[in-house]
């Protein structure tokens, strides 16, 4: 009896042996198994603000454009698009001799004008001195008559000469513009700044209040960008903007902001603006860059890094780890924020979610985390 008390007592060692095993091997590599490694991040509730992502071109906030007050051929421009200009310094000459003719012109007509006005005054002296006459000779009856006559030869005289005095003044006036404007050929900036467009060339003619140059300058500048209303309508004066380009993030913000006259109903210009300093160097003039709002109100939410997140096909899931395995979670994700996107379902706070190595995983299989405590 003992003994076979024994053999059964072996048997049943043996068959829980035999179970430890597999379930020893269920959860250790095969042989050949290698077991990858995954880094890994802990959920965390975070701040989270809904943003929107526009571009835009940097400009100066102090900006023109050159043109000249006189009309004329180009004979010289001094600059090309990119230049540094200094103000005062001579950008485009304008030939003068058109200008020269138009001062003659108008000398002439100012001659003539006073030649006219002195024949007519003297003529109409000399009417209004027959009228007097004629008063003095009249008869008691003819008095009245030649009494009103009188005035109306001086009446008559004065509207002639009134009329001739208005062509006078209007003549010496452009003839004192005409010769002012002789210094006006050579065009001058007006500040310091960048000539961001060359409207012009060399031998082209251009008529008063056509463009040469534009001109900004770099101290202040300015990123302008078109908005949908729905969108601009959700930002303030003032609030803070983020500009972002290939090698960092600037601090910037509104304003002001418009409706576009050509589409006011949907679109409206909001214009950034940031101080030029060391931190941006890499801002110039005419450079494309990432404007970044901050729109709705700031709430808690779990965020997890965008590289977390896989989809194929109709499935959008992250893998977290559980004990030594992954396990695939299907989610659901809502807005973009700063390179994470907000989880709205499928993982809870402290979960540990794999942010490297994950594409090459498969659901349940055996990994060796590496946590980032960050």
């Amino acid at each position: 009896m003992k003994k076979k008390s024994f053999f059964i007592a072996l048997f049943l060692l043996g068959v829980f042996s035999l179970l430890g095993a597999r379930v020893s091997t269920s959860q250790s590599p095969k042989p050949n198994e290698s077991v990858p490694s995954v880094k890994t991040l802990s959920i965390a509730p975070e701040t989270f603000q809904e943003t929107v992502s526009f571009a835009g071109f940097i400009k100066g906030v102090n900006q023109t454009n050159v043109a000249p007050s006189i009309a004329g051929s180009i004979i010289k421009l001094t600059k090309e698009e990119g230049d540094t200009v200094y103000q005062g310094e001579t950008l485009a000459i304008i030939d003068g001799r058109e200008l020269t003719a138009g001062q003659k012109g108008a000398a002439l007509s100012f001659q003539s004008i006073e030649k006219t006005l002195k024949e007519t005054k003297k003529y109409y002296d000399q009417k209004v001195d027959e009228a007097q006459t004629m008063l003095d000779n009249a008869s008691a009856d003819e008095k009245a008559s030649a009494e009103e006559a009188v005035r109306s030869a001086k009446r008559f005289r004065d509207v002639q000469m009134a009329s001739i005095e208005g062509q006078k003044t209007s003549l010496a006036g452009i003839l004192s513009v005409s010769e002012a404007s002789s210094s006006h050929t050579i065009i001058k900036a007006p500040f310091s700044g960048i000539i961001t467009q060359k409207n012009a060339s060399l031998g082209s003619y251009v008529s008063p209040g056509m463009s040469i140059y534009s001109i900004a300058s770099p101290k202040n500048l300015e990123v302008a960008v078109s908005l949908p209303i729905t969108i601009a309508q959700r930002i303030t004066k003032g609030s803070e903007v983020l500009l972002k380009d290939d090698e960092a993030t600037y601090e910037g913000f509104v304003f002001a902001q418009a409706s576009l006259v050509e589409d006011a109903s949907t679109r409206a210009l909001v214009r950034v603006h940031f101080a030029s300093t060391s931190n941006t160097a890499s801002l110039f003039l005419g450079k494309y860059i990432e404007t970044i709002f901050a729109v709705g109100d700031k709430r808690e939410a779990i965020l997890v890094p965008m590289q977390a997140i896989i989809s194929e096909y109709d499935d959008t899931f992250i893998y977290t780890v559980e004990g030594n395995r992954v396990k695939k979670q299907s989610v659901t994700l809502g807005k973009n924020t700063g390179g994470k996107t907000e989880v709205l379902s499928g993982i809870s706070t402290h979960d540990h979610i794999v942010i490297e190595g994950e594409h090459t995983l498969v659901d349940n299989q055996l990994v060796k985390e590496i946590y980032d405590a960050k």
